[in-house]
């Protein structure tokens, strides 16, 4: 890797130690799909019988005497009275659910289970809010993604804690929350690394003496998965936030379960930051926390000045802005 690409090593960063709080991203590009409400039925009318000439024979009740029929020719005719027992039922109005363009209810629900590796896998269903950005909050993370054109989100993203609490944010400002308990959150050290927009920024972890291209190299490129940690064969690196979407915010989190290892050793951990046309010539704001066991440290702020754009194509490695682990014999 060293051969192909220039790498300019930084021996130190500007660094702020601060608890960061994430902001919520607006964007009224999209237009929300909804079905308005149907109106009510309207209230059935109650209507008359038309008058009819009466004949004296088709009435109840009137005798067929022809004096008495000759009697009642000079008055006119009533129709019975309706009794209360008779009347018409009232009409009933119902209201009726609020249906998506595929005629689904706009109710939104949030569901989150555990999965193997410490994981948590999370579902939003929101029929109304078709291609909508969301944001996801859980502790010290929170990144940003789009809904799919039904409404539908879903993720497989790590457990920071063994009771995690999720959030999930809409563009409108509505919410919804849920907690899941994932006992094997505490096997695992975390690190997280967050920043908005196209950034270039990567996490690589060296792990037991790895070096660069070698087996034990884990980055975005060679990123394994949760399986191979549930092994207690090392860590794994899962990208958060919609990678295709400008200004949202985006993650990396490494995960290397350092209570399941059954060796000890060190696992080196840096910082590389791409110079592309994105981000050449600019300053790059980031993030990092790390997690023990579940426990998190205080959250750092990265603040560093690209170089300009004849520099495209090589890499910033940031040494000394996370702590490597060390791994103890269990």
């Amino acid at each position: 890797m060293a051969g192909k690409r220039r790498y300019t090593l930084i021996a130190s960063v500007a660094v702020l130690s601060a608890l960061v709080a994430m902001g919520v991203m607006n964007s009224g590009a999209i237009a929300a799909r909804f079905v308005a409400a149907p109106e009510a039925p309207a209230p059935v009318q109650q209507a008359s019988a038309p008058a009819t000439e009466a004949t004296p024979g088709a009435l109840p009740g009137v005798p067929r005497d022809p004096e008495a029929t000759l009697a009642l020719g000079s008055a006119p005719l009533k129709a019975p009275a309706i009794t209360q027992s008779d009347s018409l039922p009232a009409a009933q109005t119902t209201t009726q659910p609020v249906l998506s363009a595929f005629g689904l209810p706009c109710t939104p629900s949030l569901t989150a289970s555990p999965a193997p590796g410490g994981m948590i896998a999370l579902e939003v269903t929101a029929p109304c809010q078709p291609e909508r950005f969301l944001t996801v909050t859980q502790g010290d993370l929170a990144y940003s993604d789009m809904t799919s054109v039904t409404g539908g989100y879903t993720a497989t993203i790590p457990a920071l804690s063994p009771l995690a609490a999720l959030e999930i944010r809409f563009e409108d400002g509505s919410r919804l929350a849920t907690e899941v308990r994932v006992e094997e959150a505490a096997l695992y050290d975390r690190v997280i690394l967050q920043w908005d927009g196209e950034a270039g920024l990567a996490i690589h972890a060296l792990e037991f003496g790895a070096q660069y291209g070698e087996k034990g190299h884990v980055s975005s490129a060679t990123p394994r998965d949760p399986s191979f940690a549930a092994r207690a064969l090392g860590g794994f690196i899962t990208e958060v936030g919609a990678r295709d979407l400008n200004h949202t915010q985006r993650a990396e989190i490494y995960s290397f379960p350092s209570g399941l290892m059954g060796r000890s050793g060190l696992v080196r951990l840096s910082v590389e930051a791409e110079v592309t046309q994105a981000n050449c010539g600019t300053a790059l704001a980031a993030r990092s926390t790390q997690l023990r066991g579940g426990t998190a440290e205080p959250t750092v702020q990265i603040e560093l000045a690209m170089p300009d754009c004849s520099a495209v194509g090589d890499y910033l490695v940031l040494k000394n802005l996370l702590r490597d682990l060390k791994i103890a014999r269990n």
